[in-house]
């Protein structure tokens, strides 16, 4: 059997429901009758909890943990609001403060199932599985038919190498509810463990039935399917994983042993460099998280994610490194190369000016590259002046700066401006020989002559790059 197998039981947090099928950890709702409390309600606690509930649906936590202290403080016995303070401690990593609310909500409302089916959940996903097991316990005690807690002891016993007590607790709950399928996943987990492959496969099969967008699923039947060597097949359901999460590296490493299995050797190794680039994309997702207010970090984010093909998203990041700094010349720049790249070339000319004007009120001199790449997008949109404009200020010669010359004179001869139009054609002859030769002398017919059309190279638009400005320019003067 595989020594490297990965358990599902806390990275995934299967317990709880974290598919779209069955209840969510934030949601837990007991299967049997809850237990009533005996305590009378209190206008003025209800009125605070509905504006705390409010504030938690708005994602407002900050707020809804002032409303709820206020409750506390106008009524130390509120079990309730001690659990909504605790789930909120707990998803900000505040451990010991959601500890402390979690088992004051139970001290207050002792025979209410779900407070210890959430703390147990608390524990188990802190690995204090000896605890997540006495609460479940407890929590089932309640509330038999409380099938989230029957799945979440299940899971304690997987972890610990009890499968086939965790294959019960499992059925227990399908008992409870025969399409849950949280519990299907995770009795099929069990099976494979057990290396009984032919039940396994069929709770995984249940599983994708009953929700074709649970990954967990999709993975784990992989897995079954390569120790029974039935390699096309896994590669199939790595592959439906990496659809519904394409981020998730370990679909890949797996898909990578199955083609490595079927001599697929092209495509595994593209999967190695996906791999690769999924590592250094976590890299710079952790950059950014710990710098949210540098736009360097958001800016190399979204060159990785362009070079990955993923457009949208380095568009969005790209945004963030605006937004992180709206002074940034950097970041406007950065920006405006993508525009550029993606032909939206009215966007990369203010995106270059909000650049100049940044470095402006810093009273730096604007970057050539920026005044480079605003005369490209000019020229793109045939706006010559601008265009010759920007180019002399980045003092750049090569190709593209003599097709803006050769391209306003065309425009200044339809307008019947024949001496400017042959300035500029002589310019630009001088930039790029092929456009024919200069005259020596102002012979405006031999001018015409000479260069009647551009040569295919210039039509073809060469794209002009900041690093290679210098080589560009001694080459083609």
């Amino acid at each position: 059997m595989r020594k490297d197998v990965l358990l599902v039981v806390v990275a995934t947090l299967i317990g709880c429901g974290q598919n779209d099928s069955s209840e969510t950890a934030g949601e837990p709702k007991p299967s049997g009758q809850q237990t009533a409390t005996n305590k009378q309600p209190n206008p003025q606690t209800q009125a605070l909890m509905e504006r705390a509930t409010g504030h938690i649906q708005s994602k407002e936590y900050q707020a809804a943990l002032q409303v709820l202290g206020q409750v506390i403080a106008a009524d130390s016995t509120e079990a309730s609001a001690y659990f909504e303070r605790a789930r909120i401690l707990a998803d900000a990593r505040q451990d010991r403060l959601a500890m402390a609310d979690f088992s004051n909500a139970i001290k207050h409302d002792p025979e209410n199932a779900v407070y210890y089916n959430m703390r147990g959940f608390f524990l188990l996903t802190r690995e204090m599985h000896n605890q997540a097991f006495v609460d479940f316990t407890k929590a089932i005690e309640l509330d038999p038919k409380y099938m989230q807690a029957h799945n979440n002891r299940g899971l304690i016993l997987l972890s610990s190498g009890h499968f086939d007590d965790a294959i019960k607790s499992f059925t227990a709950a399908l008992e409870i509810d025969d399409s849950y399928v949280d519990a299907y996943n995770n009795r099929g987990f069990a099976y494979y463990k057990k290396e009984i492959y032919a039940e396994a496969l069929f709770n995984f099969n249940e599983a994708v039935r009953l929700n074709p967008n649970y990954v967990n699923a999709f993975n784990n039947r992989g897995l079954v399917r390569i120790e029974k060597e039935q390699f096309d097949e896994a590669v199939d359901d790595f592959t439906s994983a990496i659809a519904l999460d394409p981020h998730n590296s370990k679909y890949y490493l797996h898909r990578r042993e199955a083609l490595r299995s079927l001599e697929r050797f092209d495509e595994a190794d593209a999967d190695s460099a996906k791999i690769g680039w999924l590592a250094r994309l976590s890299e710079l997702n952790d950059t950014v998280a710990r710098r949210p207010n540098e736009p360097k970090g958001h800016v190399l984010r979204a060159a990785h994610l362009m070079a990955g093909g993923e457009q949208q998203a380095a568009e969005a990041s790209y945004n963030n490194a605006v937004a992180a700094d709206a002074q940034s010349s950097m970041a406007y720049l950065s920006r405006a190369r993508y525009w550029f790249d993606q032909g939206d070339y009215t966007k990369t000319i203010e995106d270059c000016d909000r650049a100049i004007a940044a470095d402006q009120a810093a009273e730096i001199e604007p970057a050539a590259e920026i005044h480079s790449l605003r005369g490209d997008a000019n020229l793109k949109l045939e706006n010559y002046d601008d265009a010759i404009a920007d180019y002399q200020a980045a003092k750049r010669i090569d190709v593209t700066v003599a097709e803006a010359y050769y391209q306003r004179s065309l425009a200044l001869r339809d307008q019947g401006m024949t001496d400017e139009a042959d300035k500029d054609l002589h310019h630009a002859m001088t930039l790029n020989p092929e456009y024919g030769e200069p005259p020596d002398s102002g012979n405006d017919d031999e001018a015409q002559v000479d260069a009647a059309e551009p040569p295919q190279a210039v039509k073809e638009e060469e794209e002009f790059s900041p690093e290679e400005a210098s080589s560009s320019s001694d080459s083609d003067e």
